[in-house]
Order: C-alpha cells, then structure tokens, then sequence
C-alpha cells in the first residue's frame, strides 16, 4: 500500500481502486484490511463485485504460502476522510495484532506499518504492548527533510531533463544526503537552482515558503 509517488506497484493510497474496494466492502474496514492483504498475497488488483475476502479466507491462503512474504503499508492517513480515520486505523491495528500474534500466520508473512504516532495512539489502547521492541521511531527536521526533497527531484527525469547542473550536483553530494548531512544553506542554494527566487502568486520569496511549509 504505497503512497502515491511509489513506483513499485501495489495499492495506492486514495486511489479509484482503493475508494471502490472500500465501497465494495460497505466501509467495513476490517474487511478492507484483510482484502488488501488477500490481494497483495494473490498479487492481484483487480476490483470486482464480489472481491471481499474475508480474514478467515486471508489467513488460510497465509498458511498456504511456500515463501515468507513482507508487505509495506504507508500512506494510512490518506485512504479515507479524516472523520473516518480512526475507525479505519483501529482496523489495521487489529489486523496486523491477530497477524502478530497467530504464530502459524506471523512465520509466513510480516507486515512494516509507516504511520504517525498521533494516529495509533487514539486508534488502539493497547499498542504499546503490541509495538513494545518492534517499533522504531523516525523523526525529522527541515534540514533532513531538504537532503531527502533534493534526492526526490533527482529522480525525475523531468527536473534531469531540464535542470542538468542542479541535478549533476545532487548526483555529487548524494552520500551525504542520503545520510541527512548537507546543510540547510547548502540545500537551499541548489533548490534556487530550479526554482525562481520569488513565487508569483502568493507573492512571497521562495525560501520562505520552503521554510514554512517544511517548519
């Protein structure tokens, strides 16, 4: 379940095939839950009518696996609408806690969940227990956030095709980015490379909107 810039293929968060399998399973969300699952298992994203899967359907095609799966989920907070996404992450919590702790299905399959902490915390009373040494938390300042902005535009072939000295020295001080290690200034001065000093319509520098959006 990636977010929408992956390239890599899977269910995307909000997209026309999450919102009509949503529907397909009357906004229950455990029953989306365990379909996505069921669906990444039989590496499937084909919505049909009848395309719920039920937890005990999922489990027992778990079982049946020759190889150990991982799954990656991110982009929870955008699969449904704010007044909705409580109940839609108590749900995943639910699943992946009957995944952890069924050792016959957590032999075959395990599932890395990136979701911010402020969204688990109201959703599930007993994550720590669940999460307790298997979680690590991520956190981020303006400075990591630019190294990780700049290998991002590097990547597109748009901002390849048309910025070529910028992206040439990304390519140079990729190590350090990847390690969150070029300064702030630094990042800046090759982010005014690629775009104008001033955004017109809004009317304000640059910068200052870099500064922040990323505060």
């Amino acid at each position: 379940f990636p977010s929408h810039d992956s390239y890599s293929g899977g269910l995307t968060s909000h997209s026309a095939e999450t919102i009509e399998l949503i529907r397909s399973c009357g906004e229950n969300y455990q029953d989306f839950w365990w379909t996505v699952l069921n669906k990444g298992l039989i590496n499937s994203l084909q919505i049909t009518a009848d395309a719920t899967s039920s937890a005990k359907q999922t489990i027992d095609l778990c079982k049946q696996l020759q190889h150990r799966k991982t799954f990656l989920i991110d982009g929870v907070e955008t699969v449904v609408g704010s007044s909705k996404l409580s109940d839609c992450t108590e749900a995943l919590l639910r699943m992946l806690s009957t995944i952890q702790n069924d050792p016959e299905i957590s032999q075959k399959i395990s599932v890395i969940l990136f979701i911010r902490s402020d969204l688990v915390s109201p959703a599930f009373q007993n994550i720590e227990q669940q999460t307790h040494n298997r979680k690590t938390e991520i956190k981020w300042d303006r400075e990591s956030i630019f190294n990780f902005v700049l290998i991002g535009i590097s990547h597109l072939k748009w901002f390849r095709e048309q910025f070529e000295a910028p992206c040439t020295e990304i390519d140079r001080l990729r190590p350090a980015l990847t390690r969150g290690q070029v300064s702030l200034d630094n990042c800046l001065e090759i982010l005014l490379q690629i775009f104008p000093s001033q955004l017109r319509r809004s009317n304000i520098r640059t910068l200052t909107f870099f500064n922040t959006y990323f505060s």
